[in-house]
C-alpha cells in the first residue's frame, strides 16, 4: 500500500525530489517486478528491476524520480521510475499487478488532503490500510527533517504521528500536541500569524515567533 507521497519538494526541482514509499503489510516478502505505477491517464511505469526490487514483511519501499542523493534532497532511493509525475493539484497514483489494483490514492491537494510545500503527504502511522489511505483526514504534513536538505519526510521508515498536525487549530503549519517536534509547537493555535517561523513584529505586545519574548 502507498503512504507517503513527496509531491512538492522545496530543496531542489520536482523534477529531482518527488518520491513515492509503499509499504508492506502482508507476511510475505513481495517481488515487485511486474507491478504497475500510473494515474489513471498518461503517466505510467512498470516496475522492472531484474528481481532485485523486493519488500519484506512490514517494511517499506522507496520509488524515486531520482536515486542520487546527491541530487534528490537527501532520499534513499530503492527503485528509480520515469514516466511519472505528481501534480500539485488533484491527482493520484494507483499500484497494479497483473491488472488487478493493489493500491490507489487520489489527493485533492488542500481540500480534504494536505497539500504542502517542501515536506511529504505522510499517512498516520496508526491507520495503515488501503481504505484508511483513501481518506484524506488521515494523512498529514511530514515532520522529520529529511536530512540537512531541509525538506521534511520521512521515505523508508515509520511516518510521523499525525496528531501534530490535527492539532493545527489555526491552519499555519505548526500544532500544539504534544507529540510536535519542538519546531514545529505553536504557542498561540487561534492566531494564524503566530507560529515558530513567523516574522517577530517588535514590542507591539505579541510574541509573533513563539521564543518567548516579543521581539525579533
Amino acid at each position: 500500500m502507498i503512504t507517503e507521497l513527496m509531491v512538492a519538494p522545496e530543496a531542489v526541482d520536482d523534477g529531482a525530489g518527488e518520491y513515492v514509499e509503499i509499504h508492506n503489510v502482508s507476511n510475505e516478502t513481495i517481488p515487485l517486478d511486474g507491478f504497475v505505477l500510473h494515474d489513471g491517464g498518461a503517466d505510467y511505469h512498470a516496475i522492472a528491476s531484474g528481481g532485485q526490487a523486493h519488500v519484506t514483511p512490514g517494511d517499506y519501499f522507496v520509488l524515486g524520480i531520482n536515486a542520487n542523493p546527491v541530487t534528490n534532497g537527501g532520499v534513499i532511493v530503492d527503485y528509480q521510475y520515469a514516466g511519472i509525475a505528481l501534480d500539485e493539484a488533484p491527482d493520484g497514483l494507483q499500484l497494479e499487478f497483473l491488472g488487478i489494483l493493489v493500491d490507489a490514492v487520489s489527493y485533492d491537494w488542500g481540500a480534504t488532503f494536505p497539500a504542502p510545500e517542501g515536506a511529504a503527504l505522510s499517512l498516520d502511522p496508526g491507520h495503515v490500510d488501503a481504505l484508511d489511505n483513501d481518506d484524506g483526514t488521515l494523512w498529514c504534513v511530514a515532520t522529520t527533517p529529511l536530512y540537512e536538505w531541509g525538506d521534511f519526510g520521512t521515505p523508508g521508515t515509520d511516518n510521523d504521528s499525525c496528531a501534530c498536525s490535527q492539532s493545527d487549530l489555526d491552519g499555519d503549519g505548526f500544532g500544539s500536541d504534544a507529540s510536535c517536534p519542538a519546531d514545529y509547537v505553536d504557542c498561540d493555535d487561534g492566531l494564524e500569524q503566530v507560529n515558530p517561523a513567523a516574522f517577530d513584529i517588535c514590542d507591539d505586545g505579541i510574541d509573533q515567533d513563539c521564543d518567548g519574548a516579543d521581539r525579533e
